[in-house]
């Protein structure tokens, strides 16, 4: 039970690691790989040309997309197969229900308390870490990303063509993760910056 449990935690923290890189790449900002790709960082370097390449950058989004997609579905999975039968059975021995229902309590149950697992572990805490050190998840990020992308490139390939194919059926434009800001929101940057004293 021990070693099910283990397996459980680490397709959760598998999950928030990819949570983390999704929203660091989305947040990380331009400048400031640039600026390091310019003092010589070899991975700003690396991750720069993704950030600025809409199409390079949607690769790398649905790369954490479908890994994140993929570690959820296999936790949901392997929990309700290696953990269910065990605590159906101690419903049956300890509160002498029937088996069937005792197996539909014991689904509900690892539901909810690893869809909480997930939410909390697996989705909040490394969005919030994430967006408070995004260049530097981003960064470290880089290498585990791109060979995450080489061994899903024939499902990013499926899944991003079938949604550009279904967006166009219903007549709206693909478009493309960008780090681009408007008019208004560079005013609304400088005014917080003025008010942060920078």
């Amino acid at each position: 039970m021990v070693t099910v449990w283990t397996i459980a935690i680490c397709l959760i923290f598998l999950n928030s690691f990819f949570v983390a890189a999704e929203f660091a790449t989305v947040a990380a900002r331009t400048t400031v790989i640039r600026k390091s790709a310019l003092a010589g960082d070899g991975l700003a370097c690396s991750l720069l040309p993704i950030l600025e390449t809409p199409r390079k950058l949607d690769e790398y989004i649905a790369t954490c997309q479908i890994a994140i997609t993929f570690s959820s579905l296999v936790l949901g999975a392997f929990t309700e197969t290696n953990i269910g039968p065990g605590w159906a059975a101690l419903l049956v021995e300890h509160f002498k229900l029937d088996y069937l229902l005792a197996e539909s309590v014991a689904a509900i149950a690892i539901l909810i308390i690893f869809t909480l697992l997930q939410i909390l572990i697996g989705e909040l805490l490394p969005k919030s870490i994430s967006l408070q050190h995004s260049e530097r998840i981003a960064l470290f990020m880089y290498w585990p990303l791109r060979i995450t992308s080489v061994i899903l490139r024939p499902f990013i390939w499926l899944f991003n063509g079938s949604g550009v194919f279904l967006l166009k059926i219903m007549g709206v434009p693909a478009s493309s993760h960008r780090h681009v800001h408007s008019l208004e929101e560079i005013s609304l940057l400088l005014a917080e910056s003025k008010d942060g004293g920078l």
